[in-house]
């Protein structure tokens, strides 16, 4: 009975300490991580709520006024070209070329068929601005013998001089291609002379004739061929002659 008693007792006493010891054993168990809240540092206190929304920042200030674009200088004021100083735009390049070169070569000497002089002449030529003067000479001279039927010998010779002086306008064209007009006169000296039977007699006399200019001129800037042709009526004493002339020569 008595043994009965201590096993009841120490039945009891181990289903006592049995759960405790169980509940001890799966606590240490448990890692630290898990260990209820009550081990682990209380959180701080909640945070108060944040304060009320603040207030909007203030509208964007205006942008300041973008800074004034500094002013570009003017450029350098160009003087108007005038229409005199600009040749056609139709008229060819070489032709401008000529109207904008200075002249430099106003002198001319050549020979004139037929022309003033009505054979020939050689002329010096100056030209000063769009006016040219002309000067020039001619001379002609025949002389022919025979002999007599008494055995005597008869000479005869004629002599003819033509000085040519005219003016001319020369403006109208450009300064190597221009037309001329103008006009002058030529002063004809004519000369004989007879020798026959030993007497000699001779006579001279001297003509004025006009004479008008009509015709082209191509005369360079600079040095270079020279050429005149057109019409040189002569005119005078009641006699109208329409005359051509070819003048060739150079300028210098």
């Amino acid at each position: 009975m008595k043994a009965r008693i201590i096993g009841v007792g120490l039945f009891g006493s181990l289903g006592v300490a049995c759960p405790v010891f169980a509940q001890t054993a799966a606590t240490a168990a448990q890692p630290a991580a898990a260990q209820p809240a009550a081990t682990q540092p209380a959180p701080a206190a909640a945070q108060p709520a944040p304060a009320a929304a603040q207030p909007a920042p203030a509208a964007a200030q205006p942008a300041p006024p973008a800074a004034a674009p500094t002013p570009l200088a003017a450029p350098a004021a160009v003087p108007p070209t005038t229409s005199a100083e600009l040749p056609p735009a139709d008229e060819p390049a070489a032709t401008r070329s000529e109207d904008t070169h200075k002249r430099t070569a106003n002198n001319a000497l050549y020979v004139e068929l037929l022309g003033a002089a009505l054979f020939y002449s050689l002329n010096y030529d100056r030209r000063i601005g769009d006016i040219a003067l002309r000067a020039g000479i001619m001379y002609w001279s025949v002389s022919s013998s025979a002999i007599a039927p008494d055995g005597s010998l008869t000479t005869a010779s004629v002599s003819w001089t033509g000085i040519p002086l005219s003016v001319s306008y020369v403006g109208i064209g450009s300064k190597k291609h221009s037309f001329e007009i103008g006009g002058g006169v030529t002063i004809h000296h004519f000369g004989g002379s007879v020798d026959t039977l030993g007497v000699s007699s001779s006579g001279s006399a001297t003509k004025v004739l006009g004479h008008l200019i009509l015709g082209y001129r191509l005369q360079p800037t600079d040095t270079g061929f020279f050429l005149r042709a057109g019409l040189t009526p002569i005119i005078g004493s009641g006699l109208f002659l329409p005359w051509p002339h070819v003048g060739l020569g150079a300028t210098f």
